[in-house]
């Protein structure tokens, strides 16, 4: 793993990025907005499920 991680570093520098880090590709980017979607809805659905469970069960 930092094998892998160290080469692509490399990689990148040599492709003109001092960073290290390849700029992220399209896809990436639009992966990481479904992710993020996913995410904020479980962190909206998940207490109102909850909520509603207790007020149904009192």
């Amino acid at each position: 793993m930092i094998a892998l991680r160290r080469r692509t570093r490399d990689e990148a520098r040599a492709a003109g990025f001092p960073s290290g880090e390849m700029p992220r590709t399209d896809e990436q980017k639009a992966r990481d907005g479904q992710t993020a979607k996913i995410w904020g809805c479980l962190v909206l659905l998940v207490p109102c499920v909850l909520v509603l469970l207790y007020v149904v069960s009192r």
